[in-house]
């Protein structure tokens, strides 16, 4: 069991233990997150930028009984993805890909961690508060948009969460899942405060491109954060229609 598991389990039960004495307790992040999945009856999480899979592991681990399809383009990621995934009936991971807003080939640039690899071209304010993140090769591969591939699961599912985590190419995501969007009830996504990379678009133009699609926002919660100065760099929005 990793750490973070570890803690946000420690956390849960401390916060039923207080309250059971009538304290009231901050919820983490994590358990915000399953209690929204569980109130909108999400049977179907779509992990767009899966890496390894710590997010789909996590909320599986939590509770989440649903199924989960995932995507994801860097080799060495995809084949630890693949071999979490074997452990989980409900979790399936599509072919080695890039999801944007067209069908094709496309590069992208792989950062050290692995975390921070992008399609877009990582900027200097990016590396200098993480080190890790600086790109160490590339690699070709598919793309493809959302709406290219989402009828072979449109039918079978009644509620679903897209997860967008892409490192800067969140509008590109959301374009390419135009048709999409109308069968998707919430939706997870990642988004810069400031530039980290070449040509993305910030929060707020993501933020209105989904509340012109009719959602709504439902949470806010903390996702890179410089340590030198407390900055808060990148954060996760969580909207349902």
């Amino acid at each position: 069991m990793n750490l973070k598991l570890l803690r946000v389990k420690f956390d849960m039960i401390m916060n039923k233990l207080v309250k059971f004495f009538g304290v009231d307790a901050k919820m983490s992040d994590e358990e915000i997150l399953l209690k929204a999945i569980k109130s909108n009856q999400i049977d179907l999480i779509f992990d767009i930028g899966a890496n390894t899979g710590q997010f789909s592991e996590l909320v599986i681990k939590l509770g989440y009984e649903g199924n989960i399809v995932s995507f994801e383009p860097i080799s060495k990621a995809y084949e630890l993805l693949l071999q979490k995934s074997r452990k989980y009936k409900r979790w399936e991971v599509f072919n080695r890909c890039a999801i944007g807003d067209i069908d094709g080939t496309i590069n992208i640039n792989v950062s050290q961690n692995l975390l921070s690899s992008s399609a877009l071209k990582i900027l200097e304010h990016h590396t200098s508060v993480s080190p890790e993140s600086n790109v160490v090769s590339i690699e070709s591969v598919p793309i493809y948009k959302l709406d290219s591939i989402y009828n072979q699961y449109k039918e079978k599912f009644n509620n679903i969460l897209l997860k967008i985590d892409t490192q800067g190419y969140e509008e590109k995501v959301l374009i390419g899942a135009g048709n999409f969007l109308t069968f998707v009830k919430g939706v997870l996504v990642e988004v810069s405060l400031i530039p980290l990379y070449e040509g993305q678009k910030l929060y707020d133009d993501i933020y209105e491109m989904l509340k012109a699609r009719g959602y709504s926002l439902w949470g806010v919660f903390p996702a890179f954060v410089n340590k030198s100065n407390g900055r808060m760099l990148q954060l996760d929005l969580l909207l349902f229609r």
